[in-house]
């Protein structure tokens, strides 16, 4: 590149977030093709964390969990890894099948094994709008509690609100399992 550009804010507009013309017109050639591949590469994964997501309040938990470095979080801790975050696997307990909207695989060192924990994202429309769905619900969570899984619900108003704050408390519950088991 024969002249620096120093990039600015008011260059977004211009160039209309075109990313690749922006990337061209402000770093060299090498610096191009390394950022081309990080930002193709970061598309994907942003597209990855919401395959399957069932409605908008889980595809914005599953944002949040993804630009909040959720399974990053926890390098500062050397006791905990989350191993991976599943997006409406299908669980079985006993002779019923149920599925969830994630699965979070966490490995705690301490205690030499791993735990899942089942996040349900409940938005009004699916959840508990009956007598019967309500009773249905609390079977399902003892279920799954019963084959060792530990459930955490968050409303869709929460989401809403803030699905960084609902993974930040997530978070905050697997870091105090680990503490409180050990």
């Amino acid at each position: 590149m024969d002249k620096f550009h120093v990039l600015r804010e008011s260059d977004f507009d211009k160039y209309e977030y075109n990313l690749d013309e922006l990337i061209s017109q402000f770093t060299d050639e090498k610096l191009n093709g390394d950022i081309y591949i990080t930002l193709r590469d970061e598309k994907y994964a942003i597209l990855q964390s919401i395959v399957n997501c069932e409605s908008p309040i889980e595809q914005a938990f599953a944002f949040a969990m993804h630009f909040s470095g959720f399974q990053g979080c926890i390098y500062f801790n050397p006791d905990v890894d989350i191993v991976a975050i599943t997006n409406q696997p299908e669980i079985t307990c006993g002779n019923k099948k149920y599925r969830v909207d994630f699965e979070v695989s966490v490995w705690y060192t301490k205690l030499n094994k791993a735990i899942s924990f089942v996040v349900e994202c409940d938005g009004h429309e699916f959840h508990e709008k009956t007598k019967e769905q309500v009773a249905k619900n609390n079977k399902r969570d003892r279920d799954l509690i019963s084959e060792g899984y530990q459930v955490v619900h968050f409303s869709g108003s929460e989401i809403y609100n803030s699905a960084y704050r609902c993974v930040k408390e997530l978070l905050k519950l697997i870091l105090s399992f680990n503490k409180s088991e050990v």
